[in-house]
């Protein structure tokens, strides 16, 4: 179902079906609206499930926004801190 990289994502549904049907399960998902722009941290249960997820979404259209899906130090996450530097 989502196949292209250049595909626009729909509604939030859409995107939570693609994260657990296409990469593997989520362990948690956190928004922080702190800030101009909205960041989404989600937690895969495994590692190359953030891989698989990490290279598909890079760049695609989320609600007119573009993706910038990075890793993110597991540690600084399970802290609570999300101001660190990418």
């Amino acid at each position: 179902m989502f196949q292209r990289r250049n595909q626009r994502l729909g509604s939030l549904e859409q995107c939570q079906r693609l994260l657990y049907y296409e990469y593997g399960r989520v362990e948690r998902v956190y928004i922080d609206r702190n800030g101009e722009t909205p960041k989404v941290f989600v937690k895969f249960t495994n590692q190359l499930s953030a891989l698989r997820a990490v290279n598909a979404l890079e760049g695609r259209i989320f609600n007119g926004n573009t993706i910038s899906a990075l890793f993110y130090d597991t540690e600084t996450f399970e802290t609570g801190n999300y101001e660190a530097k990418f």
